[in-house]
């Protein structure tokens, strides 16, 4: 504990290795083996084959977010039913990114214990992206009845006020979150994402910083935050990428790639910067393996065209193009004007295909939709 308060993670890491070897049902030990890790770029744990160590691993995961994205979700049988083991597989499974999975869990925790708040901070972000607000007010109802000065109720209460569009007030709930707790990286982060929708840029970077670990004052009574929560870094990212310090933004990014290698929006922020910065080998690479990940947007494939326009190479940009438009074909059908460039360079690029290849009707239907612009097409689009 000491080692940790004085920063000195390598030695307090050695230290709570040890003192987990010789008592591995001790908490506390796990607290700080834990935070220790958190803090260190590569550790070798090597602790000894024993239930508790594929619990304490289980708990790495679903709690800190430390090789989150293991496929071998394993949790000692005797101990599976547990409540504290249900919460960590959970909480794997939110990180994940795999909701279905979790929110089952975390309903089946709501009829066996009732009246406790674990977990339910990320069920009402679940909650919260699925649009259910009337599950989310009756879960920040339960929270209320059961302690309303608590960090996971302020967090419930934040995920509704921001579903129901008053940010401000979703703000200040999320704030309270972290004046009761402010390790709590997650809703450092959430009240960031309301100071962007209020346009207060500086408050948001803020939050940010202090839920990456990057300022000391966030430190409180020695103990550390979390950094390893991949929106955090993400998030600071795309508001440097918008300040267009791209040096800073590259930075940010590549750490939300290497904490959420299994997430597509920390790759595709890494492309666009470096399409912006005229890195186009590195925005390629970047692009191609957002599309390796699970459930991401066609939109990478537009991108990726406009990265293969920019070195040259037509008929692999026309490719993904018009895979993009394929799987979108009410762009076609929409009244609106395209304003978007990348999206005009896009129809521009497969009309003149289509009209090469005889399929003048298609072609027509691409350029009839770029004439509904109103002037707003860039011919050289790029």
């Amino acid at each position: 504990m000491y080692e940790n308060r004085m920063k000195n993670y390598s030695s307090a890491f050695n230290h709570a290795r040890e003192s987990f070897i010789l008592n591995p049902y001790c908490y506390e030990t796990w607290e700080q083996l834990a935070t220790a890790i958190a803090q260190l770029p590569e550790f070798n744990l090597d602790i000894p084959d024993h239930p508790m160590s594929s619990l304490f691993l289980l708990y790495l995961q679903g709690t800190w977010r430390i090789n989150i994205w293991s496929s071998n979700i394993h949790a000692p049988s005797i101990l599976r039913n547990l409540h504290f083991t249900r919460l960590q597989i959970a909480g794997l499974h939110y990180h994940k990114l795999e909701n279905h999975k979790a929110e089952e869990i975390y309903e089946q925790i709501l009829e066996t214990h009732s009246c406790s708040l674990d977990g339910m901070d990320f069920y009402s972000d679940i909650l919260f992206l699925k649009g259910q607000k009337s599950d989310l007010q009756e879960l920040m109802n339960r929270a209320y009845a059961i302690k309303e000065l608590h960090p996971v109720t302020c967090h419930i209460s934040g995920n509704y006020h921001s579903l129901c569009g008053d940010h401000e007030k979703a703000a200040v709930y999320f704030r309270r979150a972290t004046r009761l707790n402010p390790k709590r990286s997650s809703a450092w982060i959430l009240a960031a994402q309301q100071y962007l929708e209020l346009r207060q840029p500086e408050a948001a970077i803020d939050c940010y910083l202090r839920a990456t670990g990057i300022f000391d004052y966030i430190c409180t009574n020695g103990l550390e935050i979390n950094p390893n929560d991949f929106r955090g870094w993400f998030g600071l990212g795309q508001i440097y990428e918008l300040l267009d310090s791209l040096p800073l933004a590259l930075e940010f990014f590549s750490r939300a790639c290497r904490l959420a290698p299994n997430d597509h929006r920390a790759y595709t922020g890494l492309g666009n910067c470096f399409l912006l910065n005229g890195q186009l080998g590195q925005a390629l690479t970047a692009f191609q393996k957002a599309i390796e990940c699970r459930d991401a947007p066609t939109d990478v494939y537009l991108s990726l065209g406009a990265v293969y326009i920019k070195m040259k190479k037509l008929q692999e940009a026309i490719s993904h193009f018009r895979y993009y438009l394929d799987s979108n074909p009410a762009i076609l059908n929409s009244p609106e004007p395209v304003t978007d460039p990348t999206l005009q360079a896009a129809i521009l690029s497969v009309a003149k295909d289509d009209q090469s290849k005889g399929d003048y009707l298609k072609a027509t239907l691409w350029f009839s939709l770029l004439s509904r612009s109103h002037g707003q097409v860039r011919w050289g689009p790029y």
